[in-house]
């Protein structure tokens, strides 16, 4: 969830057209409308030469991707009796898929689901981003309309080392790859499922940061809806911030945590 910097897109054709460079861009995870505009670079202006789409084309029915490129682009690669079938699949232009790609285009552009993601993502963000400034747990927001990332903060220290000392051989870490991490997660993991199980509201951690909440409801999410989530989110974040809270003084007043290396844990 790394949002470029204005102009970043802008910059990189102005460069791949200096250089006789194709540009081509990836909306797959972007979605269609997903950012509060039909396309992600849209915000920028920029009008790529080739762009790969995939996932929400299908509607949430059917697998199906996508490749467009400029007409002259797609002429020299296949615009001949020799080249036309240079890449073929046994699924390709299913006709149930493209009926469902044709729909999901159809319900996203008739009913403005782009500008509802904008207005709903706008809610979504100023109420995550007041969260971030009260809450212990939390890091960041980032991202665009109903694409969004809330990042956490890693456990404290000294709970993260009251963890890991509670093992008194110190096999752990040896034993169980990326322990480390693991711990560090605790707080959105805890997250998904205090939102799961007492609020029914299913969310995901991101593959490739442990510590970013996936926040990206539907298109058609209502203001309603947002304002429940927002609700169950902050429940959920300052029954977490109290628990560390706790957890953290018992150490200190305690010594809990403290370990010798001839006696162990004491």
């Amino acid at each position: 969830m790394v949002v470029p910097q204005a102009g970043y897109l802008r910059e990189a054709q102005a460069l791949c057209c200096a250089t006789d460079t194709l540009l081509v861009v990836d909306e797959v995870q972007t979605d269609l409308g997903r950012t509060g505009s039909l396309f992600a670079v849209e915000h920028e202006g920029v009008n790529p030469d080739l762009m790969t789409l995939a996932k929400s084309l299908g509607g949430g029915l059917m697998p199906i991707g996508a490749l467009l490129t400029r007409r002259d682009l797609w002429l020299k690669a296949y615009g001949t009796v020799e080249s036309f079938a240079l890449h073929t699949s046994t699924f390709g232009g299913g006709s149930l898929a493209c009926a469902a790609g044709l729909a999901a285009l159809r319900t996203i552009c008739d009913e403005d689901l782009a500008a509802n993601a904008q207005a709903r993502g706008r809610q979504l963000s100023d109420g995550l981003a007041e969260f971030c400034r009260r809450d212990r747990c939390l890091r960041e927001v980032r991202g665009l309309g109903l694409l969004l990332g809330l990042e956490f903060e890693p456990l404290p220290s000294r709970t993260k080392a009251h963890w890991k000392a509670m093992d008194l051989t110190g096999m752990s870490s040896y034993l169980v790859p990326g322990l480390d991490k693991m711990i560090d997660s605790l707080p959105v993991m805890n997250t998904m499922q205090s939102l799961l199980q007492s609020h029914h509201i299913y969310t995901q951690v991101a593959r490739s940061n442990p510590l970013m909440l996936r926040v990206q409801p539907p298109l058609t999410v209502n203001e309603e809806q947002v304002d429940q989530f927002l609700d169950a989110l902050g429940q959920t974040c300052q029954g977490f911030d109290h628990a560390i809270s706790l957890t953290d003084h018992v150490i200190a007043k305690t010594g809990l945590g403290q370990h010798d290396a001839k006696m162990g844990l004491r």
